[in-house]
């Protein structure tokens, strides 16, 4: 059986030859070190400072929980530093995810990753919320401004304003994902896209999007000029949704659920759209009204290759 560790990890406070260091325990290998079992631990405490978002900014790091978003973070090359393993409660969370990071975590050795093991006293304080896959990893951020997109011939996008709770933003990216987006913008932030509750709710598709960040006036004028369509999904004044064209280069813009989107968004060339509403209820939740737009935008995108597909037969 291979090492789950791969041949080059660097223990932490250990710097020693594989053949000394490492020996095999049931489903991985460990450290002949000490377990990680104390909060005051350095390293435990410069993880669990990246919960909060003023020291992921300043440091330029952050934390990812789960096998899952690990794995798609690895798959996205997202540069991981160091990963955390709770090993009895990591060996009890058999699944193909699970077999597929180890796989790529061995393919990864150049990247020296540091491995540290934890008491699971010590883990259940540095995970978050209640699920529990025994692996965190600390990862550097990339972010990228609007010009640093390479967008194919005809972008179907969406852009997010002033998005405060940072679940509906990564409910958002899920939603793109899933609908086929090709990039998803931030415009006036008002949480960072690593914050854990938006990297858990979009299942790890956060790392995998196309994405960037930047102000309201950035964003409007990079859509200008990359000549989009620029969609404003609105409550009031709007055009129904499915009676626009969304088959041309078209920006979905979304704002907050308690402000909506700014004025900048008002008028020109922009166009209002709104999902009618039915009941009491005077809007939907922004990662439903998201979706109904992206899925109605591939809908017509699909119909548009079938129809000039039948007229070139």
């Amino acid at each position: 059986m291979k090492p789950f560790y791969p041949k080059k990890t660097i223990v932490p406070l250990l710097l020693m030859k594989q053949s000394s260091t490492i020996k095999q325990k049931k489903d991985f290998f460990v450290a002949k070190q000490v377990m990680i079992s104390s909060l005051t631990n350095p390293q435990i405490k410069e993880a669990v400072r990246l919960r909060e978002g003023k020291h992921r900014r300043r440091s330029g790091r952050f934390l990812v929980d789960g096998v899952r978003e690990i794995l798609r973070a690895v798959l996205s090359q997202t540069k991981i530093t160091k990963i955390f393993i709770e090993p009895k409660r990591f060996a009890e969370t058999s699944d193909n995810e699970k077999k597929y990071l180890k796989t790529l975590l061995r393919q990864r050795e150049s990247d020296e990753i540091i491995f540290c093991e934890v008491a699971p006293e010590v883990f259940q304080k540095m995970i978050y919320g209640e699920r529990n896959e025994g692996i965190l990893a600390v990862a550097e951020s990339s972010i990228q401004r609007p010009t640093d997109l390479a967008l194919p011939e005809n972008p179907l996008i969406c852009v997010l304003e002033g998005i405060e709770k940072p679940g509906n933003i990564g409910a958002v990216f899920r939603s793109a994902d899933g609908a086929g987006l090709d990039a998803v913008l931030v415009a006036q932030p008002e949480t960072d896209l690593f914050n854990p509750a938006a990297i858990r709710a979009s299942v790890g598709t956060l790392f995998s999007m196309c994405s960037a960040t930047a102000s309201t006036e950035e964003t409007l004028e990079w859509l200008q000029k990359k000549r989009f369509q620029i969609i404003a999904a609105k409550c009031e004044d709007a055009t129904p949704y499915d009676a626009v064209d969304y088959t041309i280069p078209t920006a979905i813009v979304l704002g907050s659920e308690s402000n909506g989107l700014a004025k900048r968004w008002n008028g020109g060339a922009i166009c209002a759209v709104k999902i009618p509403m039915l009941g009491i209820a005077d809007s939907l939740n922004i990662s439903n009204a998201a979706a109904i737009l992206f899925y109605e935008a591939r809908r017509q995108r699909k119909s548009e290759k079938l129809k000039a597909k039948n007229e070139t037969i």
